[in-house]
């Protein structure tokens, strides 16, 4: 295969595998072949299915990913129910049983069950039973797990995750990079690729798409890919009726279409409340406390936290922020920009769009009185009035790397 084909190709892949499931559960018509065929960036996925996993080929919750990576807990467990009957392996009967309760959220009855056996894979679902139970005990038991098992990949991607609920992004991506290595697993090393901003992921994404699992994530991931807006807001606009958080929140940011529905079903996503938050602060709608009605371990809700200081000029918490920000992520460069519209609050823009703004002028350090400064400084250096200038921070985002495990996570982590 030529890697070096247009992104179209590997989207209209994914488009016809999603088309054949619809087919094959009635719930689409076979289109009739045509001898001129053009090329859609759009992933028509315009009904939520039935979940399709399969018992047999299930061992962890990762298995249930990469089979049906939207699909909801309560979907999956009809599905496996379903299809139980034929597996026979008395070791894969008592795991299924066991994620069967972990995906109903019966922790204890889960434990119980994945301590059976002294599997990888039984160890894996236990520690991650343990961190979904907030079991203060999870980390240790991972490291544990890494040091009597480390030729496997299950404890590096289990200590990956715990390591993103516990905002350590760097640990986070250095296990997460240690479990792709191990595994060699191709949607993992696409996941870092994307993230890392490496070049490897071109000759990646052709080769995970035929390898036929995490459909709704390749569909996210090309369009972290894709550098033109208006093709990637069209693969976002197919993402928008998926029964999944990771989707709606990539639909409404990347494709502009946001529900309050959204809102409060995925209330746990921290992601598509700042899309909310955001807008609602530029119209002088913000009805919450957002310091005190969220407690996401996510730099994003810093760097929210941190605008919205500056705007009512609260600079000490702003600073705060700014520096929580900046220590748990690599920022690569922050500037004041030239804005087509009116700018209603300073820096809000980015959490609820896409934009590629030219530099207009660097700010040195993220501090309340620098920004400020810059903003002074390029407003009259430039004869731009203040009101159309904005600010705009570039950093490496660990919710790329959040997005491989699913709504799974943040569902668990942040649900009350």
């Amino acid at each position: 295969m030529d890697f070096e084909d247009p992104k179209l190709r590997n989207i209209l892949k994914l488009k016809e595998a999603f088309e054949k499931e619809l087919i094959k559960m009635g719930k689409m018509k076979p289109r009739r072949k045509s001898s001129i065929a053009k090329p859609s960036t759009r992933l028509n996925i315009d009904i939520a299915p039935p979940a399709t996993v399969n018992a047999a080929d299930t061992w962890t919750v990762l298995d249930l990913n990469r089979q049906d990576y939207d699909a909801s807990d309560a979907s999956i467990v009809k599905a496996l129910r379903q299809t139980m009957g034929k597996v026979k392996d008395i070791k894969q009967r008592t795991i299924l049983d066991g994620i069967l309760k972990f995906l109903q959220r019966d922790y204890q009855a889960a434990k119980e069950v994945f301590s059976r056996f002294d599997d990888d894979e039984y160890r894996y679902m236990l520690g991650l039973t343990k961190f979904y139970s907030r079991d203060p005990d999870s980390l240790n038991y991972a490291v544990n797990f890494l040091k009597e098992r480390s030729t496997v990949f299950y404890p590096y991607i289990l200590i990956s995750e715990i390591m993103l609920g516990l905002g350590r992004y760097s640990d986070a991506e250095r296990f997460f990079e240690a479990a792709a290595k191990v595994s060699r697993n191709v949607y993992l090393h696409l996941t870092l690729g994307i993230y890392r901003e490496e070049q490897s992921y071109k000759k990646l994404f052709p080769i995970a798409v035929n390898k036929g699992g995490y459909k709704s994530l390749l569909a996210i991931m090309s369009i972290f890919m894709e550098n033109n807006f208006e093709k990637a807001k069209k693969i976002a606009d197919s993402l928008s009726k998926r029964e999944n958080s990771c989707c709606r929140y990539i639909s409404s940011f990347w494709g502009g279409i946001f529900k309050n529905e959204d809102f409060k079903r995925f209330s746990f996503c921290p992601r598509i409340t700042l899309v909310k938050w955001a807008r609602e602060f530029e119209e002088d709608k913000l009805e919450v406390n957002p310091e005190e009605s969220g407690k996401w371990n996510d730099p994003l809700y810093y760097l929210f936290l941190a605008f919205y200081f500056l705007n009512i000029d609260d600079d000490k918490s702003a600073d705060r922020y700014f520096e929580k920000f900046e220590s748990s992520v690599r920022v690569k460069r922050s500037f004041v920009f030239r804005s087509g519209e009116a700018v209603g609050k300073v820096g809000m823009a980015i959490f609820y769009k896409p934009i590629d703004p030219e530099p207009l002028l660097d700010i040195p350090a993220l501090k309340s009185d620098v920004v400020k400064e810059m903003l002074k400084e390029a407003s009259e250096g430039n004869n731009i009035n203040e009101k159309h200038l904005d600010v705009f921070v570039r950093f490496r985002d660990p919710e790329i790397l959040r997005l491989f495990f699913g709504q799974r996570h943040c569902k668990n982590i942040y649900e009350l």
